[in-house]
């Protein structure tokens, strides 16, 4: 028996930290340039692990639930070295895909200043499968993240095998799902307990609806977003904080980050712990508060998971919640 079984990608994360860079900005972009045909030698290097599944699979066994996750990896040293390293964490790894068609998923990390740009090789991310269903009946919840190549395919049978067997889904969809549109989505989307998007990620759903809202008001998207089905949304708008919508309420919830090292993983720890949060029967204003808490302490570390804190560290502090 599972709390939660996080599904969704799993990746090997490098960061590379220089100086070197330069920030040069256009009419259309902002870009982050090194001289052509030189050789940049970092002047820190940070390996870690990251990815949907990963990172909120890593959250919730944290947090004290019971926790497994679902994705696929390399037969290569890489992905055997993480499935310790998840082992020692608390996570079940027993739904793990090894493929030998891709090496594990690799995300490269350039970091410079305040900026940076990431390398994403998918992998074996694009491969995962589930040929056993039967082992994930006794779940309370299912987390799914960004899901990529043949993996998307997933999608309508993780909706279904969910709601056969009555589990709960708390969904952040990825590119190539949001891509895909509304009228494809909207089944789903109904079927949804916690819907989790980022506001650019609200936007692009809610316009591919054909609404003519103002989708810069971050009400007008919630509102939108609880019509399409979910039971509960929520929209992360960055150094704006979040929102929250259960139909009955609207919420907002202020960031709490005071010292910024690396944004990697903060949705992740955000929608994570949310969830988690909800899981353990707390209310929507504490849900967030503690989410907000969680993924201050993401930002302060290198990597997604590294900041991640335990259910006692979690919930030491007074909680500072504004709703509106």
């Amino acid at each position: 028996m599972f709390n939660v079984v996080s599904i969704g990608g799993a990746t090997r994360d490098i960061f590379c930290k220089t100086c070197k860079g330069e920030i040069i900005e256009n009419k259309k972009e902002t870009l982050l340039a090194f001289e052509y045909g030189s050789k940049i030698i970092p002047d820190e290097a940070f390996f870690t692990y990251g990815g949907g599944a990963h990172n909120s699979s890593v959250c919730f066994a944290r947090l004290g639930l019971k926790a497994a996750m679902v994705a696929s990896i390399g037969k290569d040293g890489t992905g055997s070295a993480m499935v310790s390293d998840l082992q020692n964490l608390g996570v079940n790894t027993t739904f793990i895909n090894k493929t030998l068609k891709n090496h594990t998923a690799l995300g490269y990390i350039v970091v410079a200043g305040k900026d940076h740009i990431i390398f994403n090789y998918r992998g074996a991310n694009d491969e995962l499968v589930i040929n056993n269903w039967r082992p994930l009946k006794k779940t309370d919840w299912f987390y799914v993240s960004s899901l990529t190549g043949k993996s998307d395919l997933l999608v309508p049978q993780i909706f279904n095998f969910a709601k056969i067997h009555k589990i709960k889904i708390a969904w952040n969809p990825g590119s190539v799902q949001l891509s895909e549109g509304y009228k494809k989505l909207a089944d789903f989307l109904k079927e949804t307990e916690i819907l989790i998007l980022n506001k650019e990620e609200a936007k692009d759903l809610v316009s591919s609806s054909g609404s003519k809202l103002d989708l810069n008001d971050e009400k007008s998207l919630l509102m939108e977003l609880k019509s399409f089905g979910p039971k509960m949304v929520i929209v992360t708008c960055g150094n704006d904080g979040a929102y929250a919508c259960d139909g009955f309420m609207e919420y907002y919830q202020k960031v709490l980050s005071s010292h910024i090292i690396d944004t990697t993983g903060a949705g992740d720890a955000f929608g994570s712990t949310f969830t988690a949060c909800q899981i353990m029967g707390l209310d929507v204003n504490i849900s967030l508060e503690k989410a907000a808490k969680n993924a201050a302490s993401v930002v302060g570390r290198w990597g997604a998971t590294e900041g991640l804190l335990s259910k006692r560290d979690l919930f030491k502090a007074r909680q500072a919640v504004k709703v509106k």
